[in-house]
């Protein structure tokens, strides 16, 4: 899927062993890199939990663009595991 979009987008395959640009990096750590802090750090709300619990407060964290988050945890709980 991420290789095709490459290769739609610039016309040409990726060279993976030794990627020099940053759109390669990054398409390797899509492709190749299984490290689970990837899926944990993507996730905003999740972040600001982290930081609250780690750091102790909201007040290290930017305020939230949203008036309340749309998913809730149980929301998420549910999708992740019907998965």
């Amino acid at each position: 899927m991420f290789v095709g979009r490459y290769v739609k987008y610039f016309g040409r395959w990726p060279r993976l062993r030794r990627p020099r640009t940053f759109t390669k990096k990054l398409l390797v750590r899509l492709l190749f890199d299984r490290n689970p802090q990837l899926t944990f750090f993507a996730d905003k709300v999740t972040v600001r939990e982290y930081v609250a619990a780690r750091l102790g407060g909201t007040e290290h964290s930017p305020p939230s663009t949203r008036s309340s988050t749309s998913r809730s945890r149980s929301a998420t709980s549910s999708c992740q595991s019907s998965l």
